[in-house]
């Protein structure tokens, strides 16, 4: 099971562990790994069922404690995640995966003090845990901190470290130089970062163009006269976007402290229903016709509101602040007609120099580790915005960071 989920062959694997079950129904781990592979396919549901067994034969495994903690982040339900958590600590008090886990979310919440303490008790746990110095810097102010960062540059010296822990730690110690404003060194571990990870991913631009010339080709004015019959017409999600850097997290933050809305970060329900319905060898179909776009809308809008059923969200409004989702306004506008869109732009150096300056593990911003791509890629993003409001006039709301 454990080797097909590594070949990425999720339904075989998930063969192999309900035939394990067969032969030892009280062995948890294999609960434990079948949840996994339920919550990689965004099964929720039955990644839950199967991560409470788990727990309710053994609750002593800290794996299982921190990767339900994990689903629970999946599902918003952030009290629990940190509960989870903290019960894996107690179980192991060495199980810094868990120590990083609660920095991270703590971070995302916007507890800086308490994600700082937690980062800190993941590089204790394991110096050698270079994920661990990379968040812990996106916390620190290092213009009074100069210890870490020896400690990160006798670790990046070592001759065993691998190719990911050199990664990490060239941003880690790029963002320490940039705040103390030493940029000559800031530059070199950027540099140094970005050239490292553009060797490890995949990145064409003639891909990327001939997507959005494929969307434009498919969004004409003429499409938007249809209209769908759907039960969910009156949802009225917010859909704040743009490019990464732009400041949507900022815009989600002040929206969602309404008592109405519900903050869902960054979602990718509808990134991931496109793609299913409407992508043919991991691209946009340039020849699917207007009738099948107009066909999948419905059950679109219906799965992309069965996803959120799984959040439990209490308030009547939500926010979706996944920024790629600036590809997909047309299909918003014919889905949900009545949904607004907050599309968020800052100058467009401070925007790439951002994002160059970051590390990504999202698959859609592999344009990120490369000047040339960055700015390719922002051109692209630019000139789909202006047909976007070409054909879509009065929809979309622009908020500038700056202001």
């Amino acid at each position: 099971g454990l080797i097909l989920v590594a070949q990425n062959k999720h339904n075989d694997a998930i063969k192999y562990y309900e035939k394990g079950i067969s032969i030892e129904p009280n062995y948890a781990m294999i609960y434990n790994n079948l949840a996994a592979v339920y919550k990689t396919k965004k099964n929720y549901t039955l990644a839950k069922n199967y991560y409470d067994q788990s727990i309710k034969l053994d609750d002593k495994i800290p794996e299982t404690q921190n990767n339900i903690g994990n689903l629970y982040i999946d599902l918003n339900k952030f009290d629990e995640a940190i509960e989870s958590f903290k019960k894996a600590i107690n179980i192991n008090s060495n199980f810094f995966l868990a120590y990083y886990n609660l920095g991270v979310l703590y971070k995302n919440l916007g507890k800086i003090k308490e994600s700082k303490k937690y980062f800190k008790e993941a590089i204790d746990k394991n110096p050698n845990f270079y994920s661990a110095h990379r968040a812990y810097s996106q916390v620190n102010n290092y213009l009074t901190d100069q210890d870490h960062i020896e400690v990160m540059k006798k670790i990046y010296q070592e001759k065993n470290i691998s190719e990911s822990g050199k990664i990490s730690l060239s941003f880690a110690l790029g963002k320490a130089f940039d705040d103390q404003e030493n940029f000559e060194k800031a530059v070199k571990y950027y540099n140094e970062g970005n050239k490292l990870r553009r060797k490890s991913i995949q990145f064409t631009y003639e891909k990327e163009k001939r997507e959005f010339d494929n969307i434009k080709k498919i969004f004409n004015k003429d499409i938007f006269k249809h209209s769908i019959n759907k039960e969910n017409k009156d949802f009225k999600p917010i859909f704040i976007l743009g490019m990464p850097r732009s400041g949507t997290s900022l815009v989600e933050q002040i929206i969602s402290s309404h008592s109405k809305v519900f903050g869902g970060g960054e979602l990718n329900y509808l990134d991931n229903l496109i793609k299913f319905y409407y992508y043919e060898n991991n691209e946009f179909n340039p020849n699917i016709n207007v009738n099948k776009i107009i066909k999948n809308l419905p059950i679109i809008n219906n799965k992309y509101i069965e996803k959120l059923s799984e959040i439990l969200i209490k308030n009547p409004i939500i926010t979706d602040k996944l920024p790629i989702n600036f590809k997909w306004i047309g299909f918003i506008k014919l889905i949900f007609p009545k949904s607004k869109v907050i599309h968020c732009t800052r100058d467009p150096k401070d925007t790439c120099l951002s994002i160059y300056k970051n590390y990504f593990t999202n698959t859609n911003l592999n344009y990120a580790y490369n000047f040339k791509d960055v700015v390719s890629f922002y051109n692209l993003y630019k000139d789909l915005m202006k047909f976007w409001n070409l054909n879509i006039p009065n929809f979309i709301y622009e908020v500038k960071y700056e202001n």
